[in-house]
């Protein structure tokens, strides 16, 4: 754990390049979102962009979806890294949805050289604890596991707390 920046914001980060996914899906493209474009598209250089979407179960798969299309137009479809930010997203997403308090949610990617960050922004209630990592869920448990399943997934993650009752919960997959 470390502080960036301006007091008051932390930032924790895990490193786990050697946890790979080991499934495997098709990516196909269902339907084109609206895209807040921020920067050019290139492969070779920088690509980003961000969707907003309302603070709702049925965003997941719909984030989803956003992502697989992305990575898929940036990186070839067939990507082995697409399945293991897929799963990441969705269990970001998923904390996002559920324990957001805002109207919406913004999920963000940028490319930049071998690496993919994808980030997801929501409002918290003031003074709310951020989301953290708690003891190991029991095997009976039927929630608990999402940030050691970003970790299993990413080679690198982390939450960032931004001012105005906001965070950004975010995650790194090397696609080199």
């Amino acid at each position: 754990m470390g502080f960036v920046g301006r007091v008051g914001w932390r930032l924790v980060v895990r490193d786990r390049s050697s946890v790979r996914s080991r499934r495997t899906h098709q990516a196909r493209r269902a339907f084109d979102l609206p895209v807040d474009r921020e920067g050019p598209v290139s492969r070779l250089g920088l690509a980003k962009g961000s969707l907003r979407l309302p603070t709702e179960v049925g965003s997941v798969p719909v984030g989803r979806q956003w992502l697989r299309d992305v990575l898929g137009r940036e990186c070839g479809a067939g990507h082995p890294v697409i399945d293991d930010a897929l799963q990441a997203l969705s269990e970001v997403l998923t904390n996002a949805v559920l324990h957001g308090t805002g109207p919406d949610v913004r999920v963000a990617y940028t490319l930049v050289g071998e690496w993919a960050e994808v980030a997801v922004h929501n409002r918290v209630r003031s003074g709310e604890v951020r989301p953290e990592r708690r003891a190991p869920a029991p095997p009976s448990a039927e929630s608990g596991r999402g940030l050691d399943l970003v970790e299993a997934f990413s080679d690198q993650w982390g939450i960032t707390v931004l001012p105005e009752d906001e965070i950004k919960v975010w995650f790194r997959v090397r696609l080199a």
